[in-house]
């Protein structure tokens, strides 16, 4: 499988959708176990000091159940961002569910992790289509998430010319699990803490 690659263009605000890169997570890694796919598009761009990113879903179920910082937002209607500088850098994960509930970890393996603090985590912008308050809309629908994510967060010292990334969208726990993936996944089993296989994002000036 080939790693994707997205050019990501300079803008001087977030809202010029027009202006923005898109593409789709669509990237069905383990087809006979999980092989539902929800339809999910995002939209990216930065602006020198933050990298914009509008995660558009369209599923089944929406379940969201997690209201606390750090705690299993995967199990819910979930979009994820993982991103680092580079090879030889740590990553982070962002995960977040519906009502923008956030897990987000410095990684320097899987296991090697160490959760953001109220401050840093304050430092991401987010907004979603679906207020803050747990929900469920059991015959599926439409949602919107947008974060906007400081490259001072991650280390850099300007803006970087590339990030290895890689975005998903998963539900553990909904009524059909699912893990897709931008960038494809190599591994046996649902496993998204991959960053040798991240894909690239190019930074236009």
């Amino acid at each position: 499988m080939t790693p994707r690659t997205l050019i990501v263009p300079r803008v001087s605000r977030f809202d010029q959708p027009e202006q923005m890169a898109t593409d789709t997570i669509a990237s069905v890694n383990w087809p006979t176990e999980w092989p539902y796919a929800p339809q999910v598009r995002f939209r990216m761009a930065h602006n020198g000091e933050r990298l914009f990113v509008r995660f558009e879903v369209s599923e089944e179920h929406i379940c969201a159940t997690k209201t606390e910082p750090n705690t299993s937002v995967c199990e819910d209607s979930c979009v994820e961002l993982f991103v680092s500088l580079g090879e030889g850098h740590p990553y982070f994960n962002i995960e977040l569910n519906c009502i923008s509930t956030m897990l987000a970890a410095h990684r320097l393996t899987r296991p090697a992790k160490t959760p953001l603090t109220a401050e840093q985590m304050a430092a991401i912008v987010r907004r979603t289509s679906l207020g803050n308050s747990p929900m469920e809309i059991a015959e599926g629908g439409d949602w919107w998430l947008e974060l906007e994510l400081p490259f001072a967060l991650l280390g850099a010292e300007g803006t970087p010319s590339t990030l290895r990334a890689n975005l998903y969208k998963c539900g553990d726990r909904l009524r059909t699990p699912h893990y897709l993936s931008w960038s494809p996944i190599e591994a046996p089993g649902p496993d998204f803490h991959r960053p040798d296989q991240f894909g690239t994002l190019v930074l236009g000036d």
